[in-house]
Formats: structure tokens, C-alpha cells, sequence
């Protein structure tokens, strides 16, 4: 038992390489492959609202069949619907999310298992509520089945397979590196701050005017609100930086109606003798503006074509992040109240969300990086 613990933290470390050097996930694939006694195996993670983005890696198979399934088979692969409602990072059998009907019809197994030779599945959901991710293996033999034992060291395995990716996406998606030299330069017109355990390291000229204002402020190297609503929608933030996502916020200041923007990056954890340490610094980027929000042009037309939304559906959701009602937008375009939140549905189905908070995080998030 002793020889098998420390194999799987060797093998949980190996994962954590690849959040590094993407390239360690395969190594880290294979190794995991033998341990489990395994055939094959495939991880991947990809953004809800941007099915471009995102990671896809395997092992003892041909590199095509990334290619082949993201391309041709993944938008309409029914069995994501029931991997995304199962729970994260615990062991599922193909028993469980394979139709019978489907078995017999579907391409996905007829042609893309048959072509790759996989055999019977072992997976788990390693997604988040804004990114779908699935980490599976398939038996050595088409007969084959998955001890308990397997099963255990799979889902052991899984919830660090699962938190290295999103960490592998995340350091992608932004690069602290680049953001601490552009941090250097303080004619920028966002505040920079960064905390090491308790203590503030690093705080620009524009971060120190905008904690100087006492709404914002730093202590024991946390972000704090001085409004019990701000200082809420903070502490769920931290909830999200510790599952390994990004979070942007936005505060808003009761007494002058100043609005905040803060992005949160968690850089990266280790492991170190059988456990994971957890990241020691968080660089925090803050910009200020106006509660009544200048739209950006830029901003809306990046939205409009990556989601592919239409002039209607673009001002509908301009309205919304303008903080306007429905109905006085209506009355504004001269049109019914009603066909208004017609265009609001057909935008929030297209970029993939189901309130009018999301609309304007997705907005600020593109904004905060023009």
C-alpha cells in the first residue's frame, strides 16, 4: 500500500509539471497509463462561451484523434451533457453515460472508437461552471473492466489531473510575467497590486491612489471592501481563485457611485512531498470607473462577432450594461417591451449565460483587456 501511495503522489507531481511545460501532460498521461494498467488516456478543458480556447491532451494514441473528435465530434457528443451534472473528479463508467439506442448509431462510436481502437471508458468531469473538461481512460482489452482498486487511484489522481489544467489555462490565458513588466510602468490607468503571504510586495502609483480612497484597501495581504455588499462579492472571489479560476468583480461605492473593476490571478501552487503548497502570491489588477458605463464600440463589436449576435441583440445587451431597464429601452427604440426581451434571450442563448449580471462580466472581462 505504502509502494502504491508514493507511486500516485510521484504521478501527481508529474501532473503538476505540465502546468509548467504543457508538454509534461503527455509524459504524465503515459505514466498514469501504466499505473492504472490502463490503454489509453485523454484530458482536456475548454471555455463554455469560446469552444477555440482551450487544452486537449492524450496518451498511446495517434495525436489525430484531438484533431478528429474537437473538430467533428465534440459540438454534438451527447454524452457531455450527463459528464457535466456528474460530480467533479469522481470515477464514471461509460455504462453510465452511453445510450443504448446511441451505441448502435452514433459516429462516435461506430467510426472514432473503432478507428482509435477504444475499448470500454473510465472518466470524470474535471470542468468548472464556465469550462467543460473531461479526464478519461479506456481498458486494455474491448472486454475489459475497471478494478475498484483502479477506480480509487483514478479518482485520486483525477482532482489533481482536474486543478493542473485549469491552472495550465489559466497561466495561458494570462501571463503574470507580462503582467508584472507592465506593472513597472505606472503611466498605465489600471492600479497593480501584489501580495506574498500577509503582506503587500508590490503596489503601482494608480493601485495606490485608488486604496488611498479607504473603499478599497489592503490588510494582511488580502483584499478588503469597506461596504459588507462589496466585501461579500470579494470573498467569493477568493472562493474562485482557490478552484483555479481568474475572477473579475465589479464593486460598487455606495457614498459616490464610483464603480471597481478587479481581476484576481493565483499563480501557481506546488507540489512538494505528497501535498500540494498553496501559491503564496496574488497579483490583483484594479481599474476604476464611472457607475453609468461609457459602452465601448470596440468592445461591443469584438462581442457581436465572436458571438455572433445581431445589431438588435448588440443593443439590447448595451442597454443591460448600461444598467437601463428593459422598458425604457423599449420606449427608446419605439418598439414593444416584449420584443426587447425576445432580443435579451436570443443574446444571453448566444453567449452561453442565463442572467444580465453575466452579460456585463463577460463585457468587462473583454473590456479589461483591450
Amino acid at each position: 500500500m505504502k509502494d502504491s501511495n508514493n507511486t500516485i503522489n510521484h504521478l501527481i507531481s508529474s501532473i503538476y509539471d505540465g502546468v509548467e511545460d504543457p508538454a509534461n501532460f503527455e509524459s504524465a498521461l503515459k505514466e498514469i497509463s501504466m499505473q492504472l494498467k490502463i490503454a489509453k488516456a485523454h484530458i482536456f478543458l475548454k471555455n463554455n462561451s469560446n469552444r477555440l480556447s482551450g487544452l486537449s491532451f492524450c496518451a498511446n494514441i495517434d495525436g489525430d484523434f484531438i484533431r478528429e473528435y474537437h473538430d467533428l465530434y465534440y459540438p454534438t457528443d451527447y454524452r457531455m451533457q450527463f459528464i457535466k451534472k456528474s460530480e467533479f473528479s469522481k470515477a464514471i463508467l461509460d455504462d453510465e453515460f452511453n445510450s443504448e439506442i446511441e451505441l448502435k448509431t452514433n459516429p462516435i462510436h461506430n467510426i472514432l472508437h473503432v478507428k482509435y481502437d477504444i475499448n470500454k471508458i473510465m472518466g470524470s468531469n474535471i470542468g468548472s461552471k464556465y469550462k467543460t473538461g473531461w479526464f478519461g481512460v479506456s481498458t486494455l482489452r474491448r472486454g475489459g473492466e475497471f478494478s475498484a482498486e483502479t477506480a480509487r487511484e483514478f479518482e485520486a489522481i483525477a482532482i489533481h489531473v482536474r486543478k493542473a489544467l485549469h491552472l495550465r489555462l489559466l497561466s495561458e490565458e494570462v501571463s503574470e510575467k507580462a503582467i508584472a513588466h507592465e506593472s513597472a510602468n505606472d503611466t498605465q490607468t489600471h492600479g497593480i497590486a501584489v501580495t506574498i503571504d500577509d503582506t503587500t510586495e508590490y503596489a503601482n502609483s494608480v493601485a495606490k491612489e485608488i486604496l488611498k480612497s479607504g473603499f478599497l484597501r489592503m490588510q494582511d495581504g488580502k483584499l478588503l471592501c469597506s461596504e459588507i455588499a462589496g466585501q461579500r462579492i470579494i470573498d467569493g472571489a477568493y472562493r474562485q481563485l482557490q478552484a483555479g479560476i481568474s475572477p473579475v468583480i465589479r464593486l460598487s461605492d455606495s457614498t459616490n457611485g464610483m464603480g471597481y473593476a478587479v481581476q484576481m490571478f493565483n499563480p501557481l501552487p506546488r507540489f512538494v512531498k505528497g501535498r500540494l503548497e498553496r501559491a503564496r502570491r496574488v497579483t490583483y489588477k484594479i481599474m476604476v470607473f464611472s457607475e453609468a458605463l461609457e459602452i465601448s464600440t470596440k468592445t461591443l463589436e469584438r462581442l457581436g462577432s465572436l458571438f455572433n449576435l445581431s445589431q438588435s441583440e448588440s443593443g439590447v445587451i448595451s442597454a443591460v450594461i448600461n444598467l437601463q431597464s428593459l422598458g425604457e429601452y423599449a420606449k427608446q427604440k419605439g418598439v414593444r417591451e416584449d420584443t426587447v426581451r425576445k432580443q435579451l434571450k436570443s443574446s444571453m442563448s448566444k453567449l452561453g449565460v442565463n442572467s444580465q449580471k453575466q452579460i456585463i462580466q463577460i463585457y468587462e472581462r473583454f473590456r479589461f483587456f483591450e
